[in-house]
């Protein structure tokens, strides 16, 4: 969608609520965040789903993990502009 400009995966456990690690999509986007769940719903309802199932983490910049998908890892998609990633 040309609502993300970035977007991360990471494998996530949070030792204090979840008995496994699950995976987790962060996603920075430039409009409207529901649209983009909405697109993202279409797609993972024709997929087999994990156990536990993928969680979506909305990059806002509000700091705490999102500082850790910002500073520490690459995304694996990146809105092209201009031809340039």
């Amino acid at each position: 969608t040309p609502q993300v400009k970035r977007a991360y995966v990471a494998h996530f456990l949070n030792p204090e609520r979840d008995e496994k690690a699950h995976t987790l999509v962060a996603v920075e986007v430039t409009g409207d965040w529901d649209a983009v769940m909405a697109g993202a719903a279409v797609v993972a309802r024709d997929v087999p789903s994990p156990d536990p199932p993928v969680d979506f983490l909305q990059i806002s910049g509000l700091g705490g993990i999102e500082n850790y998908f910002l500073h520490s890892c690459k995304p694996f998609y990146q809105k092209k502009r201009f031809g340039i990633l």
